[in-house]
């Protein structure tokens, strides 16, 4: 072979492996937003179609109830590019051609702010029961290796009720021109398909998906956190006598039960009794539950269990209880 051939072979297999390069995708969460003062903040939906990883990044707030120092509503994702080239940016979060979302822009690292007004989107809503999250095509930019900072803001409410609402739940920065995503589980997503829950799976991954941002939010505060701190509360709580007989006061110490009951006595009973039993040696005499609604009763309205479960530690620590029927 001569010279000129092994050198046109050589171009040959060079085009030949850029063509059949695998595209640069960076995938961004929302929730995971190393800077934001969205208001108020991550949100976590466990649902087989509820946000991406579970959790999204939400606004919703009224006019009337802000600051305006702390305008424009911000979120910063950072990044990191390893490959130069033209990327397309799919954001699945609030629509930009609706009345309903508040209006938003972007910018990537100092570079002039983009208006994502009149953005709809592409695919057909996803999000948990509300629906509330969507893909579009925001643009097409050009990203040089090294890092950078994509940052959202929300500058005014929407305009039916002044109500500052929007919704941010994923960003895919990809050189893919192919791709065009949709649901909360499309090409490139980093997370496992999950088509269904065990018992009781959904309270603990909704436990572990919110302790993240509760650990952040209670490091801008003054409050100590730890395993120490913790066996030091819970021996306190312990070393405190069980209530032997109640006094007849005109008021209680009451506990209202919040939409989620804690209480599912099918898979957390062990931990619920301890619960009753802290609470007792805490001084709570009563208690307001919604685990009487019809909702929560069964297709049937006949699955009694957690409530009875519910009436009958209260009653061994002599509480009472407020059932809300509804």
């Amino acid at each position: 072979m001569s010279t000129v051939h092994k050198l046109l072979a050589c171009i040959v297999l060079l085009l030949s492996s850029v063509s059949h390069a695998s595209p640069a995708t960076i995938w961004l969460e929302a929730e995971d937003a190393a800077n934001t003062n969205f208001e108020p903040g991550p949100f976590v939906e466990v649902a087989t179609d509820g946000p991406s990883g579970y959790a999204t990044l939400r606004l919703y707030v009224e006019e009337e109830k802000v600051d305006q120092n702390k305008l424009p509503f911000f979120a910063e994702l950072p990044f990191t590019v390893t490959t130069q080239g033209k990327y397309r940016m799919w954001v699945a979060g609030s629509p930009q051609n609706v009345g309903w979302a508040a209006p938003c822009r972007y910018r990537i690292d100092q570079q002039p702010f983009v208006d994502l007004k009149g953005k709809g989107w592409s695919s057909g809503p996803y999000g948990g029961p509300g629906h509330l999250l969507g893909w579009f095509l925001a643009d097409t930019i050009d990203l040089k290796p090294g890092a950078h900072t994509l940052r959202f803001e929300v500058l005014s409410p929407r305009a039916q009720d002044k109500l500052f609402a929007f919704f941010l739940d994923a960003v895919v920065l990809t050189t893919d021109e192919s791709f065009k995503p949709a649901g909360n589980h499309p090409k490139y997503s980093p997370h496992p398909l999950r088509t269904e829950f065990k018992t009781g799976e959904q309270s603990v991954l909704r436990d572990q998906l919110e302790l993240p941002h509760y650990l952040r939010a209670l490091a801008n505060t003054h409050e100590q956190l730890g395993p120490q701190t913790a066996a030091e509360v819970l021996r306190k709580i312990q070393a405190r006598p069980l209530p032997q007989v109640r006094q007849k006061l005109p008021h209680e110490f009451g506990l209202h039960g919040m939409e989620r009951p804690f209480v599912q006595a099918d898979w957390n009973a062990d931990k619920a009794k301890q619960v009753y039993e802290l609470l007792a040696r805490a001084g709570v005499d009563s208690f307001r539950t919604a685990e009487a609604t019809w909702s929560r009763l069964g297709p049937q309205f006949d699955k009694f269990g957690d409530l009875d479960f519910e009436l009958e530690q209260a009653h061994k620590y002599g509480m009472t209880h407020m059932l809300t029927i509804g």
